[in-house]
């Protein structure tokens, strides 16, 4: 079975509501929560809007991403609200300008999320047996094995959020067993997932 952005989104969302449950959280970081589970919600859906081939270039989902953030009416009416105040001296020149870089961000964060999903896709073939190891994905995405069908758990080390909005084309892998770290290395391109997953993987069953 492939792990798909939703499955993704249904993982992200289980556990604030596990710890919710358990009274784990208090009103503050509760409406911190909601907000970025809204963030993460909305990339992943851009993620999954964009999965198709004709996207793979990141010039075509540059253009695509602009036409979207251009036409929406909403996100305009709010980049000229925020100005009208004092500190912005009434002008929304600024807030325009930066739509230029939340465009990058997008591009970025997609391609991000749909590198991460499809390295999760190779991991989940290769996990039988190695419950006992953890990647961790540019300190954001922390991906357990388990025995179930799709043989992968996502959680989100939400006090690293901030490092979204920073990704780069390439980005940090570790891999742990527990919390001892056993290798981190850049993902360049989608076959290092394999070097780094079978190289771990090795390194689990010499020690045992």
């Amino acid at each position: 079975m492939e792990y798909t952005f939703n499955m993704l989104l249904n993982d992200i969302l289980e556990l604030p509501k596990e710890n919710e449950d358990k009274g784990d959280s208090n009103d503050k970081a509760g409406r911190e929560l909601q907000s970025k589970l809204i963030i993460m919600q909305m990339l992943i859906g851009q993620a999954d809007k964009y999965k198709a081939d004709a996207f793979n270039d990141e010039e075509g989902l540059r253009n695509a991403l602009e036409v979207e953030v251009n036409g929406d009416e909403l996100l305009s009416g709010y980049a000229f609200f925020v100005p009208q105040n004092p500190q912005f001296d009434y002008t929304w020149s600024y807030m325009r300008k930066r739509k230029k870089s939340y465009i990058e961000f997008l591009v970025k964060a997609v391609m991000f999320l749909r590198n991460v999903l499809s390295d999760i896709n190779i991991l989940a073939s290769k996990s039988r047996g190695s419950e006992n190891v953890r990647l961790v994905f540019n300190d954001i995405f922390d991906v357990s094995f388990i025995a179930e069908i799709p043989h992968v758990k996502i959680g989100v080390q939400w006090e690293n959020f901030y490092r979204l909005a920073t990704i780069k084309k390439s980005y940090n892998v570790m891999v742990k067993a527990g919390e001892v770290v056993l290798l981190a290395r850049d993902r360049k391109k989608a076959q290092d997932i394999n070097d780094i997953i079978d190289v771990a993987l090795q390194m689990v069953s010499n020690a045992i």
